[in-house]
């Protein structure tokens, strides 16, 4: 299922959906089902992400600005600089850096062979080849 509008908890999420920018994988450890990758990146001021799910969840650590998590189920969580928020496997989210300045940001996954790290749900979202959090053939 893909979706037109995006709606978190009753609410339009604010925000221009952009990528992240200078995505760096900064740990991509095989294992024999699963593998941990560690991605560095950074959102511009105003920006949010595509609507997603993570099927095994993970951790979102802010380095520098501030990000807010909107998530299905649960008030919008804010980061600021040296802190973290967990991402719940299975429900919709996007984070939005609602600051003035850009967010630099490390996110974790532990990832089953064959998974996504991310999946998207915005119906005009192009999958692009090279990006590690959508295309499985990088991680």
């Amino acid at each position: 299922m893909c979706y037109q509008e995006v709606i978190l908890n009753g609410s339009t999420v604010p925000g221009v959906r952009e990528p992240a920018k200078d995505i760096q994988i900064l740990l991509n450890q095989k294992m024999t089902d699963k593998k941990i990758l560690v991605i560095k990146a950074k959102r511009l001021p105003k920006t949010r992400a595509v609507l997603h799910t993570h099927k095994s969840g993970g951790v979102t650590c802010v380095l520098s600005g501030e990000l807010t998590l909107y998530m299905e189920g649960s008030e919008p969580q804010n980061a600021k600089a040296n802190t973290c928020y967990y991402m719940d496997p299975d429900k919709k989210m996007l984070s939005y850096n609602n600051g003035d300045s850009d967010a630099e940001f490390i996110d974790f996954f532990n990832v089953k062979n064959g998974d996504r790290a991310l999946t998207p749900l915005e119906c005009d979202f192009t999958i692009k080849p090279g990006n590690p959090y959508t295309d499985i053939q990088k991680h």
